[in-house]
């Protein structure tokens, strides 16, 4: 094959290469984001009447499930080496973490009823983890031929769950404090690059759901020592 032709030809691949990895876009991940929580709306779950409430002054009223901002962008193009990074930050509604969280509390709020007699308790949630990091490259070695590898991880952003509580009992006198539970930070890689992007994106999504449900009972396991 001439040189031209084979420069042409490698030219044409790369191009191929950057426009594959250069396709994910912040409206495709929040559009990925919204079908994963299709069956959840961003209405606040029912409360444990008369017994929990559970109040933020992170609650919004914007009913979209993110916003995702494209926050790295970088190429380098040598002779015989090519490697694009994209990197996205997404948050999420603070809504849907407070519905999760609030599912929790409410279940272990069933299980310790006979504790709960009398008493009212209201948490107040000031910080809960809601954001992601979408992590993609995509690097080219041209060694007679074009070989192409690609990664992509979700990352998040390690918050802490922060609340304040009241309790207050028709037998005592009320009670009030702070508590803290740190987020499992993970790192979700890609099992298939070639993989469905919104099933892959709505993995995580899985895993961060069940987290925060895991923070909330957390948290009422330290609350119960006060009660």
């Amino acid at each position: 094959m001439p040189l031209f032709a084979k420069n042409l030809s490698v030219i044409l691949f790369s191009t191929f290469v950057f426009l594959l990895v250069g396709c994910t876009t912040t409206e495709k991940i929040d559009k990925a984001v919204a079908v994963s929580y299709a069956n959840q709306p961003l209405t606040p779950k029912k409360k444990q009447a008369d017994i929990i409430t559970v109040m933020s002054p992170l609650i919004v009223n914007e009913e979209t499930y993110s916003k995702t901002e494209l926050t790295t962008k970088k190429s380098l193009s040598l002779l015989f080496y090519w490697d694009w990074k994209r990197y996205f930050t997404s948050s999420l509604n603070p809504k849907i973490a407070i519905n999760n969280f609030t599912s929790a509390i409410n279940v272990q709020a069933r299980k310790n009823i006979e504790k709960l007699t009398g008493k009212t308790i209201t948490f107040t949630i000031n910080q809960i983890p809601a954001v992601f990091e979408y992590k993609e490259r995509s690097q080219t070695v041209f060694a007679g031929l074009a070989l192409t590898w690609s990664s992509i991880n979700i990352i998040g952003k390690p918050h802490d769950l922060s609340i304040s509580y009241n309790i207050q009992s028709d037998s005592a006198a009320s009670k009030t404090g702070t508590i803290t539970v740190a987020y499992p930070v993970e790192s979700f890689r890609f099992k298939n690059f070639f993989s469905t992007f919104t099933n892959e994106i709505g993995s995580y999504l899985q895993v961060y759901d069940a987290n925060i449900k895991l923070m909330g009972k957390q948290a009422f396991e330290k609350l119960a020592k006060e009660l």
